[in-house]
């Protein structure tokens, strides 16, 4: 499949796990066996010395039981990793990077990234083949945008399939493993840490990563009557990723720990399918480009 190689296995925004209202599910009682007659005497002796030892025992107050739930939930949350400002920035400079003149929809937001903003439509094209598309920057030559079309699969099920990090080794061959660090919500927006593991190639050790990612969509006239500037023509959903540091991912001798700065993946709507551009920066991963093309000729989905 194409090398997604920087993907939060999104930073999802539906949880996939669901919560049980109902509480855990009690053991069925067992049905009572029928007690013969001459045992009858002795069981009511039997309950009438358990009531009053019963009397003795401390009577529990309900009230203080609630007030003291009430105080663990007044308890202040831990604070989130990272602040908004840092999500923000983080979308900014993802924005600027494939569409900057979405940035007017991030107030407060200037993009702190040194790569020249650029539309994806003014990035040049290397190779087009097999549904299989590779984009350069126009300034910036180890930033590549990786392209793929996928006709028959929906861009809800497509975008399932991206934030699910932990089948992510099922189906992007070059990792080895991936896991969900910790998920987390600060100022209205939902973000993720994932820690990746990526496999080592002839002469390059293995590597791994770890990426705070903000999964986002791009405004469309739908939304609201009084959006002011640009609008998508049709649904198109972003990740934006960056690497950062967690006490949970340390750093080990096993691997090279990979710095991205810009990343992501951006998919939009296409007839009834779907279509995903994967932004990659290659000069953090130790390949080059004609080992990347191989890998994206030669996956699949």
């Amino acid at each position: 499949m194409v090398l997604l190689l920087v993907l939060r296995s999104l930073l999802d925004v539906i949880p996939s796990f669901k919560s049980n209202p109902s509480g855990p599910s009690l053991p069925r009682s067992t049905p009572s066996l029928p007690v013969p007659e001459a045992t009858i005497t002795e069981v009511r002796s039997e309950k009438s010395t358990s009531s009053k030892a019963i009397e003795g025992t401390p009577v529990v107050n309900p009230r203080a039981i609630r007030s003291r739930r009430t105080k663990l939930r007044s308890l202040p949350s831990p604070p989130p990793p990272f602040p908004v400002e840092k999500l923000d920035d983080n979308v900014a400079n993802f924005l600027s990077t494939v569409e900057p003149s979405f940035l007017s929809h991030i107030p407060h937001a200037t993009p702190s990234t040194k790569i020249p903003p650029a539309s994806m439509s003014t990035w040049t094209n290397l190779y087009e083949q097999d549904s299989i598309t590779v984009l350069q920057h126009p300034t910036l030559k180890t930033l590549y945008g990786i392209g793929a079309h996928f006709p028959d699969v929906p861009i809800k099920k497509l975008y399932e399939v991206l934030v699910d990090i932990q089948s992510r080794s099922v189906w992007d061959t070059m990792t080895s493993g991936a896991y969900e660090v910790e998920r987390f919500e600060v100022g209205g927006k939902k973000a993720n840490i994932s820690h990746m593991k990526m496999k080592g190639m002839p002469m390059v050790k293995a590597k791994d990563l770890v990426l705070l990612s903000i999964p986002g969509r791009l405004p469309t006239a739908s939304d609201s009557p009084t959006t002011t500037g640009p609008v998508a023509d049709k649904l198109r959903i972003y990740c934006a990723s960056t690497s950062v540091e967690h006490a949970n991912a340390p750093v080990t001798s096993s691997f090279n720990r990979m710095e991205l700065g810009v990343s992501g993946f951006l998919i939009e709507e296409e007839g009834e399918g779907s279509r995903i551009v994967q932004i990659t920066d290659l000069s953090g991963l130790g390949c080059t480009f004609r080992s990347l093309l191989s890998c994206c000729i030669g996956a699949t989905y």
